[in-house]
Order: structure tokens, then sequence, then C-alpha cells
């Protein structure tokens, strides 16, 4: 199948970005499969967040068009984590279910809280019988500041079906980079602010991955994308139908 190299552009993000920033592309190639085109999570945007302390909401901006791809989508693979219980975690534990996957960290003031808060609608949304076969994860971008306790403490805030995962730095990026997730810590020198050491600012990519039963991709979902659509989208998948976008 034919592919083609992700371009990156920068526009701006709103809400929780002292600078705000967002990237329409990140690393890795996306294909089509069965008429879907995929994006991959850099493709939803990169966005620039404080510590809840230093919280300032420019205005928000609409999310940029998402650039078009083909082939198959080389996302996913092999990862190990560990969880909210300090238990080991992998990706073959995700096996026989589908799984809604956000990439995020619990220090974000908006955008990933209101990320999670969707997922948690589309769990409340689908039907029993499809709900039990869906299994949303969050796994943290920031392994130094999300420690098994902070996202204990964090997941009291969301949907109780939540799979929490962190790990060491070198777990989360291996992680990441199988699913072409871009992030990085931000120097705050480069933008101005005045801090404490922990204040710093994260970039990183925003969409919500829907993964198959044996781990294959299937498609994702952008900021703009609103609870119903997802589960409606999620619910098809589980019937073994394509989701549109």
């Amino acid at each position: 199948a034919a592919s083609a190299t992700l371009r990156r552009r920068l526009a701006p993000c709103g809400v929780c970005a002292v600078r705000s920033m967002c990237s329409e592309a990140g690393p890795g190639r996306m294909t089509r499969r069965g008429g879907l085109v995929a994006m991959l999570a850099a493709a939803a945007g990169v966005v620039l967040v404080l510590n809840r302390r230093r919280q300032r909401t420019p205005p928000v901006a609409p999310d940029p068009a998402p650039p078009e791809v083909l082939g198959a989508a080389d996302v996913g693979g092999q990862w190990t984590l560990v969880d909210s219980k300090g238990g080991l975690v992998t990706d073959a534990h995700l096996r026989g279910r589908h799984v809604l996957l956000y990439f995020g960290f619990t220090r974000c003031p908006d955008i990933c809280p209101n990320e999670l808060v969707k997922m948690g609608q589309v769990m409340r949304r689908l039907p029993s019988g499809v709900r039990d076969q869906v299994q949303p994860v969050f796994v943290s971008i920031d392994p130094s500041r999300d420690t098994v306790a902070q996202l204990r403490e964090y997941s009291t805030d969301f949907h109780p079906s939540f799979l929490w995962l962190t790990g060491t730095e070198q777990q989360v990026a291996a992680a990441a980079k199988r699913y072409r997730v871009f992030f990085r810590k931000a120097v705050m020198a480069d933008l101005d602010v005045e801090g404490e050491e922990e204040d710093y600012l994260l970039d990183h990519s925003i969409a919500i991955y829907l993964m198959g039963p044996d781990g294959g991709f299937i498609s994702f979902f952008r900021r703009g994308d609103d609870a119903n659509a997802v589960a409606a989208a999620v619910e098809a998948s589980v019937a073994g139908q394509r989701p549109g976008r």
C-alpha cells in the first residue's frame, strides 16, 4: 500500500497554553485501511500546559484540519507499564477487548481532563453488553510526577472503569513511540514564565485511539469529536462494522 509522511504545521491550540501551540503532524507514518482515513495522535495537536497552580486560559482556537494519509496505520505494539496499584501491565493484558487509549498527564489543567471526562461519557452511553467489551486507558507522559500514588488519587475524579498507567521514563517513551505520540518537556525560560522546578510545561499530541481486540489500530478521535459520535463509532466497531469518520 502506498504511504505518505505526515506533514507538520503549527497552529494556536488555546485553552491551557501559556504560549498555545499545536502540531498537525507527528513522527512516524500512517496509511489508509478499509477506506478509513486515520490520523495519528500528533495530528490532533500539541498543547503546552502549566501546573494547575499556574494555569492560564487564552482564547480557544479550532483544531487544524488533519492531513490526508494513505495505507495501513502502523500504530500500536508491545509495551510494559505500571498501573495505579503498582502492578506490571503489558499490551497483552488488553487483548480480547476494544481499547480507548489516551496519552496525557495529570497536571494538565484543561484539555486532558476534558478528554478523560469525554471518555467516561462514552462509556456511560454504551449499552451494557458493549461497555463490557471496551477498556478505557490513560497513559501518563509525565512519569516523574505521575507516580502510582498520584494516578490513584487522580483516578477518583473519572469513570471507574479506567486503567491508569505510568512507568519509567524509558517505558513511557517506548509506549508513546508505539502509538506515534509526540511529547516533550518545554523549557520555562523559553516561554518567559517564572516558576518552580516542578512547574514545567509539556508539549504533547491530543487524540483518543480506538484499538481492536487484537491490538490493531481501528480509528482515532479528535478533541472536536463529541461523546455521542465516539460512542456510536465504538459501538459500531464492537458490532463488527467499520466506524465512519
